[in-house]
């Protein structure tokens, strides 16, 4: 069933952050006040009845579960489940951290409360977790907690946060954002705990599966609006098996495989390079790369039906840094990977990036690109080998005038397009004389390999194969035979990942 962490809090507050002087000063003459006067006994009832107790005030967990375990609402036992490691997203410059998360099976609730279970006919669970947003852009967003919500992979019902199921007065942060008009200034931070109801159905659903997400929202400002709102999913463990899948995700780059759990990836090469390139006043810094194979899970093994033998993932993350006088187009770039004579495109299918954003003079953003790779063509040829990565970043002027040149084409050749020449496409569109150009080798650090039975191995590959050549089991005709299935015609032609998921 159901379960979820919280890691208990070591100070007697957490702070709501970054909402001035005023406020802060406020909170630490609360803390000193709670401070002087932690012993319970010591209070009377009429000062605590006289005393109001500001909801910004974080408590310890302990103290939210003393209320939970003595709740006449609802009848728990101890949590079944708590998951320790911080859970984070960062979604242009918006950081939501997860912590503190148990799940309590629920054995009886008030029928009054059954709405907060999704109107099951038995209540099911409550999940609690901690959650901070940091709002780390130059301007005020808008986070409307009521519409963040619990679901899970093809969930026929969600769950959204309940005030209901929180039995303190304070650290509710749907109430402090409600409070606040949900509006999250600029370069602040906000925090507390969040209460989730789950219906018996629901909860058996989620448990079956192993894991679930927090769906959370933002709004970006237009005018006195706030407009674009910008969706994201944190994945979340019920168990110890989903946790481990979790935990080994959360130590790779976040493409969309990643950000969206696809799979489960496994490391053969992960190298830290920060290997800057420069031309004219734009720098790109190739930081980090991973090569990993890539074992998709049921409900996404039709995306990578043109790859028989499996997939290898090379994985890139890059800062683009632009100090030129034009508008630069990063996600909209063209970057290929080559190996030996095979040259792969970037899938943009793998991409967690919108297109379209623009890159202002002075500013830096990161990007991740991923290539899928065919696994047993990366046995056969391409494991261990330099690759070469080419990257070429054009400005919002070539987009524009590609546009205005597709315009005067006839609508004859749109209608032929196929799938294949979409990428292509793509390559013609951003390879433009104005177009800033990059380059780099790289050679992987190999930690895992490959082998022929396509299984992973951490050792023995390079050790077989000096036995095999000293037994003269390769020679020149054998290599030949080795690339046959791929080389007979005079170019790779690289699989492709479908489309069935690129939106």
């Amino acid at each position: 069933m159901i379960k979820k962490k919280i890691l208990l809090l070591s100070g007697l507050l957490v702070v709501l952050a970054g909402c001035g002087e005023a406020y802060e000063s406020f909170i630490d003459e609360q803390a000193q006040e709670l401070a002087s006067s932690q012993a319970p006994t010591e209070t009377s009832s009429e000062s605590n009845d006289e005393a109001t107790v500001d909801e910004r005030i974080i408590p310890e967990f302990n103290q939210l579960e003393s209320a939970i375990l003595n709740s006449e609402q609802v009848t728990i036992t101890e949590p079944v489940y708590r998951a320790e490691p911080p859970y984070v997203r960062d979604i242009e410059g918006v950081v939501t951290t997860i912590e503190n998360i148990n799940v309590y099976e629920v054995d009886e609730a008030d029928e009054e409360l059954m709405k907060d279970f999704n109107f099951e006919d038995e209540p099911g669970a409550i999940v609690y977790m901690y959650v901070t947003m940091a709002n780390q852009r130059s301007e005020d967003i808008s986070v409307p907690i009521q519409n963040f919500r619990l679901s899970y992979l093809n969930a026929s019902q969600q769950s959204y946060p309940s005030s209901d199921l929180y039995f303190l007065p304070n650290g509710n942060l749907s109430s402090i954002m409600a409070n606040a008009g949900n509006i999250l200034p600029a370069d602040s931070r906000v925090e507390g705990y969040l209460a989730f109801g789950i219906g018996e159905e629901m909860y058996e659903a989620m448990d079956e599966i192993g894991y679930y997400t927090l769906n959370t929202e933002y709004g970006l400002a237009s005018g006195s609006t706030f407009t674009d709102m910008v969706e994201t999913s944190i994945y979340l463990p019920l168990n110890e098996e989903a946790r481990e899948v979790l935990n080994n995700n959360e130590q790779m780059l976040p493409d969309r495989l990643t950000t969206e759990l696809w799979g489960e990836k496994t490391i053969l090469a992960d190298d830290q390079l920060n290997d800057s390139e420069e031309d004219d006043d734009v720098t790109v810094s190739l930081d980090h790369i991973q090569v990993t194979d890539f074992e998709p899970f049921e409900e996404y093994e039709s995306v990578f039906e043109n790859f028989p033998y499996g997939q290898v993932i090379v994985t890139t993350k890059f800062t683009v840094t632009n100090n030129s006088d034009e508008v630069i187009m990063p996600i909209d770039g063209q970057i290929s990977l080559m190996i030996g004579e095979d040259e792969i495109l970037d899938d943009y299918v793998l991409i967690d990036q919108l297109y379209g954003e623009r890159l202002e003079p002075g500013e830096s953003v990161e990007m991740i690109r991923s290539f899928a790779l065919d696994k047993m063509r990366y046995y056969d040829i391409w494991q261990g080998e330099d690759m070469a990565i080419y990257l070429s970043l054009p400005t919002l002027t070539d987009l524009n005038e590609d546009d205005e040149a597709e315009e005067d084409e006839s609508g004859e050749e749109s209608e032929e397009m196929t799938e294949e020449s979409t990428s292509q496409e793509e390559e013609d569109l951003v390879i433009e004389d104005d177009a800033f150009l990059f380059q780099w080798l790289y050679t992987p650090n190999l930690v895992r390999y490959v082998n022929e039975d396509m299984d992973i191995v951490e050792e023995g590959m390079e050790e077989n194969e000096t036995s095999s050549e000293e037994d003269g089991e390769v020679d020149d005709a054998d290599e030949e035979d080795i690339e046959t299935d791929f080389s007979e015609d005079e170019t790779y032609e690289e699989s492709s990942i479908t489309e069935e998921f690129s939106e």
